[in-house]
């Protein structure tokens, strides 16, 4: 059983409140749904970019964006910015606002998602991650101290190999959980990507078990977040280039999208074909489309494939 020693003091509090009041602003802002796009697909980029940083790839950020907008065949080189694409669609799609536990299954599914090569060996962590599972369905608190607890717990199992990918995504699966992903526009990983006190306090809560140092740090960066968002959002500053044309929709892809507005709907390619009387290649270009855009999220492989809307 888990066992955390931390305290909320004043500070963090503040902090806290802080972050509370900051989610309802961003989220009340009137958005178009092109910007809204654009927000959400940038902060799936940018979170991907800011995560292989501090795994260590210097990957360019725009070579990033350009790989998730244009995903084509997988080589080595982008597989990895692949599966973190797909993990937190994953997170998206399963677990935003879901009131339910979260399970040994979704920690499963990120794993295998993220270490693809290591499927196999999600059983010799399983007890440390159910360990983590009970403290957070038993000890009820704040998202982000949840957060931020399960993001240091994983990033200090022994064995794993680049344990950060895994706990940043389980971090923000818990933000997602409780809406503070603030519909996909949050992107905390391009401050830790920037600041060396992330690996510094990490490592020191390794050696000396200092938790309030590092949930006082979580809180910090994750309002500067927030604060550098919500001031971006205001003066309509985006951070990656494409021409305008790339945010919009064609019509039929407008249609695709409004025929998924329940939570339960699907959508096949054959589906599309026969709905808009067009051929195999061009609604699996619709479908592509609207995927490498974070707006479908897909189920299976080959000819059982079906997507649902994030």
């Amino acid at each position: 059983m888990l066992s955390f020693a931390y305290t909320i003091d004043v500070q963090l509090r503040d902090t806290l409140a802080r972050i509370d009041q900051l989610r309802t602003q961003i989220l009340a802002l009137p958005l178009s749904p092109k910007d809204e796009r654009r927000l959400q697909w940038e902060g799936t980029a940018i979170r991907t970019w800011a995560t292989l940083a501090l795994s260590g790839y210097n990957t360019p950020k725009q070579y990033v964006a350009t790989i998730l907008s244009h995903p084509g065949k997988l080589k080595r080189n982008v597989m990895i910015i692949q599966s973190i694409r797909t993990a937190y669609d994953y997170i998206h799609e399963t677990w935003r606002a879901n009131p339910k536990p979260v399970s040994l299954l979704a920690m499963e599914t990120l794993f295998t998602t993220l270490y693809p090569g290591e499927r196999t060996r999600f059983a010799a962590y399983e007890s440390k991650v159910k360990e983590l599972l009970h403290y957070l369905e038993t000890e009820p608190e704040h998202p982000l101290i949840q957060s931020g607890i399960a993001h240091i717990h994983i990033l200090t199992i022994p064995g794993l190999d680049d344990p950060g990918l895994l706990a940043r995504a389980v971090g923000y699966l818990i933000l997602a959980k409780y809406g503070f992903d603030l519909r996909g526009y949050a992107t905390p990983d391009r401050v830790w990507q920037s600041d060396v006190a992330y690996t510094h306090i990490s490592g020191t809560y390794t050696k000396e078990r200092q938790l309030n140092t590092w949930l006082e740090f979580m809180a910090q960066t994750i309002q500067r977040s927030y604060e550098t968002l919500l001031t971006d959002i205001q003066n309509e500053r985006f951070h990656i280039e494409f021409p305008p044309n790339f945010w919009l929709l064609a019509d039929r892809q407008k249609e695709i999208l409004k025929s998924l507005e329940h939570p339960e709907d699907r959508v096949t390619n054959r589906h599309v074909q026969k709905k808009y009387h067009i051929s195999q290649i061009t609604a699996s270009r619709d479908l592509a489309r609207l995927t490498s855009l974070g707006l479908l999220y897909p189920h299976g492989k080959g000819r059982a494939v079906y997507y649902t809307k994030i």
